[in-house]
């Protein structure tokens, strides 16, 4: 299984970054960029650590130790599986099926293009005509696989508000493209906004169900976007932790990068302070996780997306498979203890 982990850590891993990260770090503490490289490499065989975790979690800088205490993707693999049943996945992992299966939690329209003709299409978008839509991949992860169109409206005629192309001509390139699902732009509650008006900003908020449906928080965090279309962390978007009592952020922002400005005490481009932040709805918010953690109780842990609008939370999505790098960016420190506590693995 190990030998199997390690070639697919090489496969998969972008040596570009692992190039430009390495000069970086060279750069920083005057290493030569082989001795990073090599140690990378080490830490792969040795630990477990993925090529880029080595760096987003600065382990050139730390006692080679620490690196056991990080949940590595390995682990995390086996963790996921340990928790959520195969046949159940994909529930999740489909963007549609989610929505279908939430739809109680769920208070945006939304419009799945592959079930349905041009005409459906174009009434549905003139029942209520939104100036803008979000569309989606069924499958993207990490901000990626998302856009944001404007919308002008004539008579019974619908165009792209910026290039002022006809909507059958957005179709055409959705279908072609994959963007089956189209979703309403959600208004945000408006003290995120004066946050970061750029997209919606969302939280993060990942749970475990144990074996007697318990409900256990392992994190949470506010994702906030910095001059994008997404607020997500893998887009270059700012995360915070949340403290899970108080509903108020607290610690510094941070980028995913490990180079240069990575982390923030204010938003680089509102100037509103990052710690101390309280979230809107916070009760209401804890609450509908709760529930929606018993929907499909056969996925025990999740990564919760979550939307604040004017009249309360509202669910986005959930990552059956979510990302421990963001949670362990936001602590300091690595959750690998804590999750084999909850979880045998």
């Amino acid at each position: 299984m190990k030998v199997v982990y390690i070639f697919y850590v090489l496969y998969t891993t972008s040596f570009k970054k692992i190039w430009y990260y390495s000069k970086f770090f060279s750069k920083k503490l005057n290493y030569s960029i082989l001795k990073i490289i090599l140690h990378a490499i080490k830490s792969l065989i040795l630990y477990n650590t993925h090529l880029m975790d080595y760096f987003y979690f600065h382990f050139i800088e730390k006692e080679e130790f620490v690196q056991r205490e990080y949940a590595n993707t390995l682990f995390m693999h086996r963790f996921h599986k340990s928790c959520n049943k195969y046949e159940y996945r994909q529930i999740f992992q489909d963007k549609s099926k989610f929505l279908q299966k939430f739809k109680q939690y769920v208070n945006h329209r939304f419009f799945l293009l592959r079930d349905h003709s041009f005409v459906e299409f174009r009434d549905w978008l003139l029942s209520f005509q939104p100036s803008h839509i979000m569309v989606k991949k069924l499958e993207g992860t990490g901000g990626f696989g998302v856009r944001k169109v404007d919308l002008d409206y004539g008579e019974q005629k619908i165009f792209e508000k910026d290039t002022q192309k006809p909507i059958e001509e957005l179709l055409n390139y959705f279908i072609k493209n994959k963007f089956y699902l189209i979703e309403e732009f959600i208004e945000q509650h408006e003290t995120l906004d004066t946050w970061n008006s750029s997209c919606i900003n969302t939280l993060r908020i990942i749970t475990y169900l144990d074996k007697s449906h318990i409900l256990h928080f392992i994190g949470a965090l506010l994702r906030i976007g910095v001059n994008g279309e997404v607020d997500n962390f893998h887009s270059g978007g700012l995360a915070v932790l949340i403290d899970i009592n108080s509903g108020r952020t607290k610690g510094k922002g941070f980028r995913m990068d490990p180079s240069a400005n990575e982390f923030y005490k204010k938003h680089p481009v509102t100037g509103v302070e990052l710690s101390g932040l309280d979230i809107p709805y916070w009760k209401e918010i804890i609450t509908l996780v709760t529930k929606a953690s018993l929907v499909v109780p056969q996925i025990r842990t999740v990564g919760w997306d979550i939307a604040i609008t004017p009249n309360g939370p509202e669910l986005i999505e959930g990552n059956d498979n979510w990302d421990k790098i963001i949670i362990e960016k936001a602590l300091g420190k690595g959750i690998k203890s804590h999750l084999k506590s909850l979880e045998d693995v």
